[in-house]
């Protein structure tokens, strides 16, 4: 195995000097865009202390309100989803200890691993078409 000569970049005067001037220009440019502020036409000198509520540069609100509270059928849908990613996949993962429970339930091991985990899938597709039907109809 030989070793590969080093391959050598010439630089003449002339390349170096348009590099040089390359970089300046973008520097300057840059420069030129980060002092550069947009102009409001509508606002005035002194118009920012009277700006109802909100930030000057972006003119959002600093805190944003929500319209309505969290009432029952969004407290359900968290329900679901909380009985859909933690109880259920809790109670599958303990089948084998809990085969008291199961037998309680009528089931045998092999049917609760069936049943069990159809149980959220079930859950979150009532309550996804529960919800589009809600959100089609005129009365909200």
């Amino acid at each position: 195995m030989t070793p590969e000569p080093e391959k050598t970049v010439s630089k003449t005067p002339e390349t170096d000097r348009k590099t040089t001037e390359a970089s300046q220009s973008t520097a300057e440019a840059s420069q030129a865009t980060q002092t550069e502020q947009p102009v409001d036409p509508t606002l005035t000198p002194g118009d920012e202390d009277t700006l109802p509520g909100g930030s000057v540069q972006t003119g959002q609100p600093e805190t944003m309100e929500s319209r309505e509270a969290l009432d029952w059928r969004g407290w359900l849908l968290v329900g679901v989803v909380f009985l859909s990613f933690v109880v259920i996949p809790l109670i599958v993962l303990y089948i084998p200890e809990a085969h008291w429970f199961i037998g309680a339930l009528g089931f045998s091991q092999r049917q609760a691993y069936i049943v069990f985990p159809m149980l959220p899938a079930i859950l979150l597709g009532l309550t996804a078409v529960w919800a589009a039907v809600r959100s089609q109809s005129p009365s909200s």
